[in-house]
């Protein structure tokens, strides 16, 4: 039957082909383990740790010339004769449904060795429109189930992408680099950053950095980070430097950071008509041209300072969680030192465990919206300077009682000039609740004027017990 099906195919039309390699999956014996997985020789298209019988189908049609399956020859001519044609699919197969097969690749050009060197150089050579990782890419030759998970990175490692429209991903291969073993207390002269994003629209995901100067630095446009782990940031796990914008973090773990979770420097206000105050500050987030950074549904972790938006532009922080333990989170700052100006919009944040849940400084215009700060060792909202922060629907309890640290407890304090609004709910909207809140001495302090002004409005609760 096997050599009926294998001589039918080596006549047959891409159709019948594939036909026939799919029954011959079903008629031969249960899948064997194999040392395989995406990227390695012969597995075009499965993750995990062996071929499939999609990875034959996938090289077959490669075979036949069909753009959408480009597989390399480096993953698909397994038995390195130079091309990829319907003997490679077969043996594929073969190696699929348990036979004894051994699939040998080329090594070549798209793809990259599992070393240093080979990776750092790959980065900086991008062409624009490449995928690196992703489902049609050049791929990198790291197996995790080969103890090649872990990469530990050199001195001399400071990688760049300066190529547009490209994807760096580490798919499920659990890729992790590592470069201190514990940070240093300055910033070293070489080894600073995992990557620094220069080009445009670059997406960088499935990976742990680890313990870089600065995980990854951003200094191009409209570039996302998403799905990865941003572990031990000695400065800074995301900076966003220069006049970027559009940069955003989605759907990851920032934990660990030594000082600063996200850290934005030298940002320019985008002063394009769609983008004035009013749409930043009740934005959805769909629009990424108005803001400098914006991250959605990442979670910070014993993070020092959670985020730090320091310099003009319009931030977006939305979903998500920012907790601590004692000692490990101060709290997330908003701050400048000029007369810059800068927006920010907190929705759907929940703000636990630190030492305050939210600081400003200076001038900021600040939007609390959906959100809840909770058991915060010292108080839930400190505004100072100029600021001007308005909350709705959110709610600001169980905070204060800690007297060791800093100035100022209780729920919400609005000091020097800084002015605090609880605007009136919409209509089917809860409005503010702030309850519980208790200073240093263990007596309620829901609302602390010293010097600045907090307006309530009506539909909003103010109690020293919650409902």
């Amino acid at each position: 039957m096997k050599q009926l099906i294998y001589r039918t195919l080596a006549l047959a039309t891409p159709s019948l082909i594939f036909h026939g390699l799919l029954s011959l999956s079903l008629l031969l014996a249960a899948p064997g383990s194999a040392s395989a997985y995406y990227g390695d020789c012969g597995q075009a298209a499965s993750d995990g740790d062996h071929v499939h019988a999609s990875d034959a189908l996938y090289l077959l049609y490669t075979a036949v010339g069909s753009p959408s399956y480009p597989a390399p020859l480096c993953v698909g001519d397994v038995d390195t004769s130079g091309s990829i044609t319907a003997s490679d699919a077969m043996l594929v197969d073969q190696k699929a449904v348990g036979q004894n097969v051994t699939l040998a690749c080329p090594t070549g050009s798209t793809c990259t060795a599992c070393n240093l060197s080979a990776i750092y150089s790959r980065l900086a050579n991008l062409a624009d429109d490449e995928r690196v990782l992703s489902d049609t890419s050049t791929i990198f030759l790291c197996n995790p189930d080969n103890g090649e998970g872990d990469i530990t990175v050199d001195a001399n490692w400071s990688a760049y992408v300066a190529a547009d429209n490209v994807i760096v991903s580490g798919r499920d291969r659990a890729l992790h680099f590592l470069r201190h073993s514990s940070c240093p207390g300055s910033s070293p002269s070489t080894g600073v950053r995992f990557v620094d994003l220069q080009g445009d629209d670059i997406v960088l995901r499935d990976m742990t950095i680890d313990r870089f100067w600065t995980n990854v630095k951003v200094t191009g446009n409209n570039n996302t980070v998403s799905d990865v782990v941003l572990e031990h940031g000695c400065d800074a796990s995301v900076l966003v430097s220069g006049s970027s914008t559009g940069t955003e973090l989605r759907d990851s773990i920032v934990s660990a950071s030594v000082a600063k979770g996200i850290r934005v420097t030298g940002s320019s206000l985008n002063t394009a008509n769609q983008c004035d105050v009013q749409y930043t500050q009740h934005a959805t987030g769909s629009d990424r041209t108005c803001y400098n950074f914006a991250a959605y549904d990442t979670d910070f972790i014993n993070v020092d300072v959670p985020v730090r938006f320091a310099a003009e532009g319009r931030y977006l922080v939305k979903g998500g969680t920012m907790s601590g333990t004692p000692g490990n989170c101060s709290y997330p700052l908003v701050e400048n030192t000029t007369s810059f100006d800068y927006y920010v919009r907190l929705e759907g944040v929940a703000i636990s465990g630190c030492v305050g849940g939210l600081y400003a400084k200076n001038d900021a215009d600040i939007v609390l919206d959906d959100s809840t700060l909770q058991e915060n060792r010292k108080r839930g909202v400190l505004a100072k300077g100029s600021s001007a922060l308005s909350l709705s629907n959110s709610n600001i309890w169980y905070n204060g009682g800690v007297t060791d640290v800093m100035d100022w407890e209780g729920g919400i304090v609005a000091a020097e000039s800084s002015l605090v609004t609880l605007e009136s709910p919409g209509s089917g909207e809860p409005g503010n609740v702030v309850c519980a809140n208790i200073d240093g001495d263990d007596d309620p302090r829901n609302l602390n004027e010293d010097g600045g002004s907090i307006v309530v409005n009506s539909g909003n609760e103010v109690a020293d017990t919650c409902p």
